[in-house]
């Protein structure tokens, strides 16, 4: 459970790209992070220590920013809505993705729900798309939920 909670932290930090429902996409930088911290920190490999400075310095602003919610934008709304046909700029890539009108649809609930920038809104629900393996029997929607609620209760 703890990876879910780290890698949903993400969505809050300053305006992300959305990105594909591959696993590879925007987590990976917090993968390779929690390698770097569990290797430093949990398995306390000295030659590891440079590496989680140069990490930390990194992810600064991640961490500054992990629980500041980002307000819900217009601009990125009708982006959102557009990318039915449109499309988004995929993280990394100079093609865009397309998302089914479902997905669109939740993800402006999500905005709605948590007061949620929509970009922000898309990226917690692909997450929840990523983490259904996780948790039998809920949709893509209930899982980004509880992803959220998870990080919110987080100590």
């Amino acid at each position: 459970m703890y990876v879910h909670m780290f890698s949903a932290a993400r969505v809050w930090s300053p305006f992300i790209h959305v990105h594909m429902f591959s696993a590879a996409r925007v987590w990976s930088p917090f993968k390779d992070l929690q390698v770097v911290v569990e290797a430093a920190i949990h398995k306390r490999q000295t030659d590891t220590v440079h590496d989680l400075e140069v990490m930390l310095k990194k992810h600064k602003t991640d961490f500054l920013s992990l629980l500041k919610n980002i307000s819900k934008n217009l601009t990125h709304r009708e982006a959102v809505k557009k990318s039915v046909t449109v499309g988004l700029q995929v993280h990394g890539e100079q093609r865009t993705q397309t998302f089914p009108v479902e997905v669109i649809k939740e993800a402006i609930i999500i905005s709605d729900l948590f007061d949620l920038n929509e970009y922000a809104a898309l990226e917690l629900l692909l997450a929840g798309e990523d983490n259904k393996p996780a948790f039998p029997g809920l949709t893509r929607g209930l899982v980004a939920v509880r992803l959220r609620c998870a990080l919110w209760s987080w100590p």
